[in-house]
């Protein structure tokens, strides 16, 4: 490791890569076009002003906003307009509070900084997995701070460093197949992110899938070298203070370290630097086996912008700010390790009057964060059940990681030596294919119409190695809820003889982080209201979707033990802070429990009027028999994918589908759906936007065909979208896969890498194409002249 004067460059990757890069990020070019914004300069000694930074998201602002959508899906879950007013002041007290060490003038700029997002409902509150102009020069120019710092031509970001540590040796072992890593065996935090990926930490260098050194301690770089094995450095929260309370520096590494994460502590959030695009790539689960097109850069699904949005104000301090900061005690995670919370039958949220009062009168107490995250399930047992008994939980950054969550504590409570376990499953989320691709089960898939078919589920259950089954209580894709009671029914009378025998009991994981407004409809999907004697059941529900707390809050809720198996073991990824929580139980209060109830049976009310207009025009809704009273999800077919294209031209953005009846080719295979929240029944111009909706869909079906093959040449002689139809062939390896996968990666790696930290090579293409044409013209000319 080499530490030099001054404030460092990015290092550019070769010509020849970056023009293969930037062509494949050709389609996503008009989506994150971030050519109109000026390059700015904000990592230097002095940081920006108040007035630069504000003019930067201006400007960021006005290339990413064409139009608001009229409806969308999912992404603002907007249940009530305090919220914002609510949730953005105490966001505000919340960073401040972090950066007490500095003097008067910088204080007053990190409030500048502060205020300009957390004040702007469409800064703080956004999901930069529906990627824009705005979120990629925001991400992008924040993560040319840590790739100039440390001389990396790639980065991305995760909730914390030891997801960032995750996503780097997940990559590794994809690359290279090998589960066992070199490094330091007494390292904790090394060796619970290896094992919650299934590798080993040793010291053999055979055949091991990389070195894992610090930024202190990089002795194995040159042994590693020489046997061919790749470096990753991990650098801690002390090591990196270190560096940023030196005088204006930058560091390079030598050319085997492939890649860098870097724990949180300074920053909020985890970030992760390689010299490799593919390295990068391969942590960035494609879904090969769901139907539709989906991307995270991260562990999770949904992303949160506050916590990648304030970094970047903090980054923006520039470097003597930054000294102050990182002078201080390293950062110390209070809770490394899950610890479930046990919520008793008695407790209560309590009555609030004054919302914002009340939270920063908690946020001032000595209440645990423990204490909070209780609090907030007692609410939730409302709708989930559970009201007359203890229940354990955990709450989590998202609904994906909440998912991974109720796999780790089943497949940890299994036995030494168990075998390969299997999970059953109906039409699952992207999650769970992800889960199973990180943490080793196998998956069995038990299809009909889109749900858990119910007599195989019943034949396979009787498979000893079966540990779990996975149950959603509100489908995504298609809108439709399995039968979770009969499920648990089956269940309960599997587990009875298997208890008996000494086997291990199967789980139920029930997903309900979209299923709100179905709790509210359907009584009897609330399972913690039923008596289980033997089978473990655990929920997930998010309380960032439906409750319409910001961003990044949800929360897994089971029986009494069934997160004991979790206890102890190493948190991989950020869960919500105390604050978080607070700010979520003030915007709860503020409605109530009938609160939410009037809004989600109105809601439900009116997407039923959407499906009947859809029969109304002969537009088959996907997998009706399946959907029950409060789903908030419809799934429409769409022949020759005619009928999104026109509503995307009249501002309603929809998710396209593929390879609904993989059995059936002779069905119509492509379609579009749409996820309501309470956002689609805002006022617009006299109208909901939901009635605008319909008004739009009428016309559009009139205009879209009726019947049509599902060729390519049918959908585009229809005028049809064709991106259904090219990422349909993800489902099967070949050409199909590898350009749809490269096409989606792409778009996320436009959005990482898109910054204007700094001047850059706009078209590496022609730049290459220019090169390539001089070097012709040299040679010819070179040929001339010997042969003359």
């Amino acid at each position: 490791m080499d530490v030099k004067e001054g404030a460092g460059t990015a290092v550019q990757d070769s010509i020849v890569n970056a023009a293969k890069k930037y062509l494949g990020e050709l389609p996503a070019a008009s989506l994150l076009d971030t050519s109109s914004v000026d390059a700015i300069n904000p990592f230097t000694r002095s940081g920006l002003t108040p007035e630069q930074l504000r003019d930067f998201f201006a400007a960021a602002a006005k290339a990413g906003r064409k139009t608001t959508p009229t409806t969308e899906s999912g992404n603002v879950y907007a249940v009530s307009k305090a919220f914002h007013a609510l949730n953005g002041p105490l966001v505000v007290d919340e960073y401040l509070n972090k950066l007490r060490s500095l003097d008067a003038s910088d204080l007053q700029r990190a409030r500048a900084f502060v205020e300009a997002v957390a004040l702007d409902a469409e800064l703080r509150n956004r999901n930069p997995l529906h990627p824009s102009a705005t979120d990629a020069l925001v991400i992008g120019t924040l993560l040319d701070f840590p790739k100039q710092l440390f001389g990396f031509p790639y980065a991305c970001y995760a909730t914390d460093g030891r997801e960032s540590l995750s996503l780097c040796l997940y990559a590794y072992r994809l690359r290279t197949g090998s589960r066992r890593i070199v490094g330091d065996a007494s390292d904790e935090t090394l060796k619970g992110v290896a094992s919650r990926l299934g590798m080993t930490v040793c010291s053999d260098l055979d055949g091991a899938a990389c070195v894992v050194a610090t930024l202190s301690d990089l002795s194995l770089c040159e042994e590693a070298s020489r046997r061919g094995v790749p470096v990753h450095v991990r650098c801690t929260d002390s090591e990196l203070r270190q560096l940023l309370t030196k005088p204006l520096c930058h560091v390079r590494f030598p050319c085997n370290v492939s890649s860098l994460s870097i724990d949180d502590g300074v920053f909020t959030c985890g970030y992760s630097l390689y010299r490799d695009l593919t390295l990068r790539d391969a942590h960035m689960d494609v879904a090969l086996r769901w139907q539709a097109a989906y991307l995270s850069p991260n562990e999770g699904g949904s992303g949160a912008s506050a916590p990648l949005f304030l970094d970047f104000c903090t980054a923006c301090l520039g470097r003597d700010a930054l000294a102050v900061l990182a002078s201080q005690e390293p950062y110390e995670d209070p809770e490394p390790c899950w610890d479930p919370t046990t919520v008793q039958a008695s407790r209560k949220l309590p009555p609030v009057k004054d919302p914002l009062t009340w939270a920063r009168r908690q946020l001032a107490s000595t209440k645990s964060r423990k204490d909070f995250e209780g609090d907030l399930v007692a609410f939730q047992r409302h709708f989930l059940g559970g009201l007359q008994k203890d229940v354990e939980a955990v709450s989590t950054g998202g609904g994906t990681r909440s998912i991974n969550v109720a796999f780790e504590t089943v497949l940890r409570s299994l036995p030494e030596g168990f075998g390969r376990p299997r999970v059953l499953t109906g039409n699952p989320h992207l999650a769970v294919e992800r889960a199973e691709r990180r943490f080793g089960f196998a998956l069995t898939r038990l299809e009909v119409d889109g749900a858990i078919d119910l007599s195989k589920l019943a034949r396979e259950l009787h498979a000893p190695d079966v540990i779990a089954v996975y149950a959603q209580s509100l489908s995504y894709t298609d809108g439709i809820s399995d039968d979770v009671p009969r499920v648990l029914d089956l269940l309960e009378a599997v587990n009875a003889t298997r208890v008996k025998n000494g086997d291990v009991a199967v789980a139920l994981i029930n997903d309900c982080c979209l299923a709100f407004s179905v709790l509210v409809h359907q009584p009897a999907y609330r399972l913690l209201d039923r008596t289980t004697t033997h089978t473990p059941v655990l929920m997930t529900l998010d309380a960032h979707k439906h409750l319409g707390a910001d961003k990044g809050l949800s929360t897994v809720v089971g029986t009494k033990g069934s997160l004991r198996a979790l206890r102890g073991a190493l948190r991989v990824g950020a869960r919500p802070t105390r604050a978080a929580l607070v700010r979520a139980l003030a915007n709860v209060a503020s409605v109530t429990a009938s609160g939410y109830d009037t809004i989600y049976r109105n809601l439900a009310s009116r997407v039923k009027v959407v499906e009947e207009t859809c029969s109304s025009l002969s537009l088959e809704v996907v997998h009706a028999c399946h959907r029950k009273e409060g789903s908030t999800v419809l799934a429409v077919h769409d022949p020759a994918c005619r009928t999104q294209k026109l509503l995307s031209k009249r501002n309603h953005k929809a998710t396209f589908l593929y390879n609904l009846h993989p059995l059936d080719r002779t069905r119509c295979q492509y379609g579009w759906c749409l996820s309501f929240t309470p956002h689609c029944l805002r006022e617009l111009d006299g109208a909901t936007a939901l009635d605008v909706f319909v008004r739009d869909l009428k016309v559009c079906a009139s205009k879209a065909p009726s019947r049509a093959s599902n060729s390519i040449v049918s959908i585009l002689m229809k005028g049809g979208a064709e991106e259904p139809w090219l990422f349909s062939f993800l489902w099967a390896p070949g050409l199909g896969r590898a350009t749809g996968s490269l096409i989606l990666r792409r778009l996320f790696t436009r959005l990482l890498d898109a910054g204007v930290g700094k001047p850059r090579c706009r078209n590496p293409a022609a730049v290459l194409a220019v090169w390539c044409l001089l070097f012709v013209v040299a040679l010819l000319a070179f040929a001339r002249l010997f042969s003359s």
